[in-house]
């Protein structure tokens, strides 16, 4: 993700959407190079600040999302 910038937005609109995309994921786009694992509190609290709307994906779309602990 990156932020706005008055001078590149303005600048960005010279070139293609194809050479921007490009740019950016050049740019900003980040890997995690090592795996890590959630503690049970990390693991409780992203699972808290889901509930709602995991229940929403399910009642709206159908989703299921019992494969993911909801």
């Amino acid at each position: 993700m990156y932020r706005k910038h008055p001078f590149l937005e303005s600048f960005a609109k010279i070139f293609p959407k194809s050479l921007k995309r490009f740019i950016q994921k050049l740019l900003f786009h980040e890997k995690i190079m090592e795996k890590f694992k959630l503690t049970k509190d990390q693991r409780k609290r992203v699972h808290e600040a889901l509930k709602d709307d995991m229940t929403r994906l399910h009642d709206k779309y159908g989703v299921d999302v019992k494969k993911w602990g909801f």
